[in-house]
């Protein structure tokens, strides 16, 4: 089961349980409306600090925090020349691995 598949089906029994609207969650969170029918329908591509909101008020954080990852920062260490063109690089990388997953969920 996808992290979407997952976010979508933990905020839709939260909803059904407490008897709330796409309208009234949204208000409640400070986002949109239209942002809440996206996650129930799997339809988001990117954590916003309005996906966190969501994963927050689900109890649904990330694991792992990217800046808190050891082995995240050893393999950027042992690669980056420390030079934007080279954060370029890396940044096309980790933007293809993004598609690849979207691609295969």
């Amino acid at each position: 089961m996808t992290y979407r598949v997952k976010l979508a089906a933990a905020l839709k029994n939260y909803m059904d349980e407490h008897s709330l609207t796409q309208f009234r969650i949204a208000k409640s969170l400070g986002v949109s409306q239209s942002l809440i029918s996206r996650v129930l329908r799997q339809e988001w591509t990117r954590k916003t600090e309005s996906i966190r909101k969501i994963e927050n008020l689900l109890d649904m954080q990330p694991r792992v925090d990217p800046r808190q990852s050891e082995v995240l920062m050893n393999a950027l260490a042992e690669v980056w020349t420390g030079d934007e063109r080279d954060a370029e690089l890396l940044a096309n990388c980790i933007i293809a691995i993004g598609k690849i997953r979207k691609e295969n969920f």
